[in-house]
């Protein structure tokens, strides 16, 4: 982590600043620039900088973008989430970044950028260290030349921390931490805790109602957390994963279990409790438990219209398994059920009310 008290990024937008530093506020001035109104005056930096901005066109010429990128597009986040996550980041002809090279910045500007910051701050200006500039108006974001300076971890969470403002509902402290987040889970991968956290915070921009889910078994099964059984075929048994009642529900359910749309009661799912021994430390598991939680909706449908037989049941509840390898795929928001011959037996299906 760093180690000065650092000021991450500017923001000039109205909406941020003015719900940060009282007493000042923002606006777009007239050649496109933007400025931040202190005490009747206006510094007008991002206008001031744009005759030495440099055009970054490719990915690899923002350090830390690729790195980052690369993080979100393994994530299995449905194609059309992941499309609309990627438009904060990735370079285009909208979302554009640019390199201020410190032979271009006038040294009087950037040390009155950060005396200003300081002020404004209430810290020393020695403690100020100022990476990139964006405007949300125009997804423009500038790189100065300290960004540069930073290793390809700092530099991503840099960049999430950019991306962050771009959000309607952004404001300094979401920001800061979700850099701090992007950060801490570079840096240490294999933590559950800091995985979960990214997810969550990408999910910021996605909107993916199912993504804890999908990425739980995702990081599950990178980090080798199931059973070596699951982990070689990706599949267990139905009744292991949802206990035997929440099974023998959906062949022939008692009407007490099922909820008003005639589907087989979440509450079936919770008195399952699910498995014990996975959950405590499988994050598909607590995905799962936390999308219920929420509200949200598993069911079972089946490919019997009625009632099967007894005899038939009770070799089913036995032997039908489930397979998770549609969790990654680019529309899994579902699993397959096979019975002890391979046939597809009926999919599970969980969705947000």
């Amino acid at each position: 982590m760093m180690k000065l008290i650092t000021v991450l990024g500017l923001l000039f937008s109205f909406n941020a600043h003015a719900s940060i530093f009282p007493g000042t506020d923002a606006r777009e001035v007239q050649n496109g620039g933007s400025g931040l109104r202190v005490n009747g005056g206006y510094l007008t930096y991002y206008s001031a900088m744009g005759t030495f901005r440099q055009s970054v066109e490719n990915a690899d010429r923002v350090p830390g973008l690729d790195l980052l990128v690369r993080e979100i597009i393994e994530l299995p986040i449905l194609s059309s989430f992941k499309l609309l996550t990627l438009k904060y980041f990735d370079i285009s002809t909208e979302r554009k970044y640019f390199s201020l090279s410190a032979k271009s910045l006038d040294p009087r500007l950037h040390q009155k950028i950060v005396d200003d910051y300081a002020r404004l701050m209430d810290v020393s200006p020695d403690k100020v260290v100022i990476f990139a500039v964006t405007t949300p108006a125009d997804l423009n974001t500038v790189l100065l030349p300290e960004f540069f300076q930073l290793n390809p971890n700092e530099q991503a969470a840099i960049v999430m921390h950019e991306a962050l403002w771009l959000l309607p509902e952004a404001d300094y402290a979401k920001v800061l931490t979700g850099e701090q987040v992007t950060q801490a889970y570079l840096e240490d991968k294999t933590s559950p805790e800091k995985f979960v956290k990214f997810v969550e915070l990408v999910n910021d921009f996605a909107g993916d109602p199912g993504l804890k889910i999908r990425a739980g078994y995702y990081f599950d099964l990178k980090n080798q957390r199931l059973p070596a059984d699951v982990l070689k075929s990706q599949k267990m048994l139905f009744k292991d994963f949802v206990g035997e009642k929440y099974v023998r529900a959906t062949m022939c359910p008692d009407p007490r279990d099922l909820d008003p749309s005639g589907k087989a009661s979440r509450d079936l799912y919770f008195e399952s409790r699910f498995n014990y021994d996975l959950r405590a430390q499988s994050l598909l598991y607590t995905g799962l438990f936390d999308f219920l939680r929420d509200g949200g909706k598993l069911y079972f449908e089946n490919r019997h219209a009625s009632c099967l037989d007894n005899k038939r049941i009770e070799k089913l509840v036995q032997t039908l398994v489930v397979d998770f390898s549609t969790l990654l795929t680019s529309d899994g928001n579902y699993l397959v059920v096979y019975d002890s011959d391979g046939n597809e037996f009926g999919s599970i299906k969980y969705e947000k009310e």
